[in-house]
């Protein structure tokens, strides 16, 4: 991806692997353009699927959302463990 506002260019990789139906582990990283912090944005996490509802814990380096903004880089290399909840909608 390109970033217009400094001007680099940027990508990422993330992994989605089932261990069961219900049951994923997540791996994500993004290269740093050492705009924001020198260390690559990496996470892990587990993702519970339900029927209507995701649940994610992982474990990161940054707490940037958006490729934009993970592409600028982590300012340091410890992790922070952190956790989400999505609906899922079938339209």
């Amino acid at each position: 991806a390109y970033d217009g506002y400094f001007q680099s260019v940027g990508a990422g990789l993330g992994l989605d692997i089932s261990v069961k139906d219900d049951l994923s582990v997540i791996l994500e990283a993004y290269t740093s353009n050492q705009k924001r912090g020198k260390y690559a944005a990496t996470l892990i996490g587990l993702r519970y699927k339900t029927f209507g509802h995701q649940f994610t814990v992982m474990l990161e380096n940054t707490p940037e959302i958006g490729l934009r903004r993970l592409m600028t880089g982590s300012t340091n290399n410890s992790y922070s463990l952190g956790f989400s909840v999505n609906r899922v909608l079938d339209l």
